[in-house]
Order: C-alpha cells, then structure tokens, then sequence
C-alpha cells in the first residue's frame, strides 16, 4: 500500500494543537467513565443526533450576562532536593495565580477594570518531613512571600508540581464559591471540570472541558460527537448523580483536523426536577451560539479554538501579575546560594 493510499484509507489527520501543551484529544480504549451515565435526559436514544442552534447571539448575550470567566495559572519557579537520611525528597518554590473575568457586552472596559478577584500566592514545597516553617519567607526582590506547605503526594519528581497544582485547584474552589455568594445573577464559567468545586447555584456555574481524557458515551451515541458541525450541540445526558453534561463544537477548524477538533464538554450540576432540567436545556442553547463567538484562532493561541478567547486574556494577566519569571528565579538562586554559603562558614567557624 502506498502512503498516499495508506493516509487515505485510515484518515489521517492533524491535531491542531501546539506540542507544548499535549493533546486536546487523549482518549484511550481504556479511558471510559466509571460514573453511571443517563444518555435519555434529553432525547431518546433513538432519538439523538446534533442539535442545530435555537437562538442567536444576542439573545443568548441577553440571558447569560454577566458571564464570568474563572480560571487559574501556576509556575513552578524553582525544584529543590532534601538531602535527609532516609534519602532524597523532592519540593520547589512556585507560585499560583487565580482569577475572574468579567464579561459585559456593549461596555468598554480595560483588561484591568473586566478583571475581578485576581489573587496571587507563593509557596514553598517540602516532601519528607513532618511539618515546615509557619512563618512567611521573604526573599529579597521578590514581591509577596512564599508560605510554606508539606508535600503529600508520593515523593517523585513531579510531586511539586502536582502539589502546586492542587493548591490551585483549592483556591480555585475558593473564588468558585466566593462569587456564587457574592453574583446573584449571570453565569460563572469554570475552566474545567466541577468535580473540583462546591456547587451551590445550579445551572449557574458551568465547567469548560477543553481537552477529551474520558469517553462518557456509549459508542452508538460518541459517533454523534465526532458528527457536530460548528455551531451544533449533543443532547445532554447524566453523568453521575447530578452532573448534566453536554458537547458543543466550537468551529474554527481545518481540512487537516480529526473528527473531535474543536469539541468541547460542558457540564453543570443539576437539582434532578424537570423545571431544572428544562432550564439547563435553555442554558445549553445559549452556550450553543455564545461560545463559537469567543474561540480562539489558531494564529492567535496555541490551543485554539478550545482555549476561549477570555480565558486566554485571564491566563496572560495572571501570569503577569505573578513576575517575571526569570527575575524570581535568578533572586531565588541568589537567596539560596547565600543561605548555604553563610551556613558552611558558620560550620568552619565553629
């Protein structure tokens, strides 16, 4: 078989995504859902197939505002290594930055002004030891301190991060529940999955899945998710005890790109009554022509069309308002090269 053939026949096709941030698309035969699964919430199973939009832009922007955008970002600024007796355990220094993005058409507002309960943290991780230093570290030149924090997670070279990453995960959680008790009205539109957060205006707080781990269709009805026209939606179906979930594809895609470019997951928590659940089918409607308006091009960000333009433009304030990363790192260079060699003469002194 010659190449040309073999590409034709198996359909090969391109992941539109920069290799710095992996894969949108990471489904493997083992990667299906534990979680019971409701297909019939919506539709019949008989019944499915993509829903075309109900409603247009305008109106969905009229039902929706104020949508805040929630999101988080996180930098591991310097691995650290702790020479103990039992051996070598890993830790760092990073730092973690969350925030909210408002949206409110028709208004000019600044980057600045849109931005809402941006936070910024820094942490110092430490692995095998019972507990560390309850006072803030200062390290001069770097604005704001580094508190410190135990690693749990099983001693590896990636334990700092992952600790870092759980870090954000909570603060994240944090300013989740923060604006439902503070925002009485619009959408909060959480990047990634709710099973981080507690829930409780439901069907006011929305997860943005962005990349595909987990199959949660049977196959008869994920053939439908690879079929999605831009601008279309599955019905929904139940994940779990109160998860309502549903794709959208977002547009913006090539000729070269596999079936599931451009899909994205939505998901919400559901009070389990049919006036609810009436209410998130007109919430998935109006998703359904709000976010193809906020994706991405692929000129314009790595992993477009998934990464949401605001989410984008949250991502990079939150990065700049955590410092430049190669000043932090060179003052936390400086800073331990002085600890230790003030610690060395001291010991040659005594």
């Amino acid at each position: 078989m010659r190449p040309q053939e073999f590409m034709n026949h198996y359909k090969v096709r391109a992941d539109g995504w920069s290799l710095d941030y992996g894969s949108a698309l990471e489904l493997t035969e083992e990667a299906v859902s534990k979680e019971k699964i409701q297909p019939e919430v919506e539709v019949a199973s008989e019944d499915w197939g993509p829903v075309a939009l109900k409603m247009g832009p305008e109106q969905a922007l009229q039902d929706l505002v104020p949508v805040r955008v929630v999101d988080g970002v996180r930098r591991l600024h310097q691995r650290l290594v702790l020479e103990l007796p039992d051996g070598f355990w890993y830790g760092g220094m990073g730092s973690i930055a969350t925030g909210a993005l408002e949206i409110l058409p028709g208004q000019t507002r600044s980057l600045e002004q849109a931005l809402i309960a941006a936070r910024i943290e820094r942490f110092a991780l430490f692995g095998g030891v019972g507990e560390v230093f309850n006072t803030p570290l200062l390290i001069p030149g770097v604005p704001l301190p580094f508190q410190g924090r135990r690693i749990s997670q099983e001693n590896t070279p990636s334990a700092p991060v992952e600790a870092l990453h759980t870090l954000m995960r909570q603060a994240e959680d944090a300013l989740v529940n923060d604006l439902q008790n503070s925002q009485q009205i619009g959408l909060t539109l959480v990047d990634g999955p709710l099973q981080f957060h507690r829930i409780d205006r439901k069907g006011k707080v929305v997860g943005f899945v962005k990349s595909q781990y987990t199959r949660y269709l049977p196959s008869q009805l994920q053939f439908w998710v690879q079929r999605l026209a831009p601008r279309e939606r599955t019905p929904l179906f139940g994940i779990g005890e109160d998860i309502l979930s549903w794709y959208v594809n977002l547009g913006q895609t090539q000729l070269t790109d596999h079936a599931l470019s451009g899909i994205v997951r939505l998901e919400t928590v559901s009070d389990g009554s049919k006036t609810h659940l009436n209410q998130v089918i007109e919430l998935a409607n109006g998703l359904q022509a709000l976010l193809p308006l906020l994706a991405t091009l692929r000129h314009k960000d790595p992993r477009a069309p998934q990464n949401l333009v605001p989410v984008q433009a949250l991502e990079n304030a939150l990065r700049r308002k955590m410092g430049s990363e190669m000043l932090i790192q060179r003052r936390l260079q400086q800073f331990l090269y002085s600890e230790i060699k003030a610690q060395q003469t001291k010991e040659i002194e005594t």
